[in-house]
Formats: C-alpha cells, structure tokens, sequence
C-alpha cells in the first residue's frame, strides 16, 4: 500500500497497532493456560528446558550466579517465543533463538549510561 511520505506511514501503521493493540496476548495466554490445565508438569519441563538450552548457547560461567540469572531471564524470553510460535501467535520464520541471543549480547555491552561509569 503505498503513502504519500513517512508521516501518513507512520499514522497509519499507529492506528494499526491501535486497532489490534492486545490480541497476540490474548491468545497466548489462553493458549497457555491450556497447556497449563492440560499438563502443567509437561510445560514446565518444556519451559525449563527451553530455558536451559539458552543458558548454554549464552555460554556463561554457571558458577557467576548473576550472570546465570540473567540468562536464565533471557531464556525465559526464548521460551515464551518458542510457546508463541506454537501457539501461532509469532510466525515460525521469526528466528527466536538468534534473537534473544543478540538481545543478550547487547545487554552484555556496557554503555555511556552505565552504572559503572559513574562517578
């Protein structure tokens, strides 16, 4: 669909938004709570392994306890992904994993802003 210029693409893929604003999660979670009802043990274990499969393509030291927190925030993130893909809520050519992984580099990188430059 073509626009007269960035301003008219920009409203409208605002009103877009707007107009679909909530639906994606509405159906992951009632898919969820699904799989909850129907196997909660079953999807912990599948979350759990999702997470810890991440923790090990992020290759920290597991005995750095905050670094493994971390990661394991992040990989809860991938696994959310995984379950969104299944439950069709994200298409499957969404690459989750390469995508959490970079967030998690990034997160990695100190920035100007960071704590530890303070004075």
């Amino acid at each position: 669909m073509p626009f007269a210029g960035s301003a008219e693409y920009a409203n409208a893929l605002t009103r877009a938004a707007e107009q679909n604003h909530g639906h994606a999660i509405r159906k992951f979670l009632k898919q969820l709570v699904r799989a909850r009802a129907k196997d909660d043990a079953a999807l912990r274990a599948w979350i759990a392994s999702r997470v810890n499969g991440f923790v090990e393509k992020a290759n920290i030291d597991p005995n750095d306890g905050s670094a493994f927190r971390v990661a394991e925030a992040f990989g809860l993130v991938y696994a959310a992904g995984r379950l969104a893909q299944q439950y069709g809520v994200l298409p499957d050519c969404l690459a989750v994993g390469p995508a959490v992984l970079t967030c998690y580099s990034l997160h990695l990188i100190p920035t100007a802003l960071s704590i530890d430059r303070c004075p």
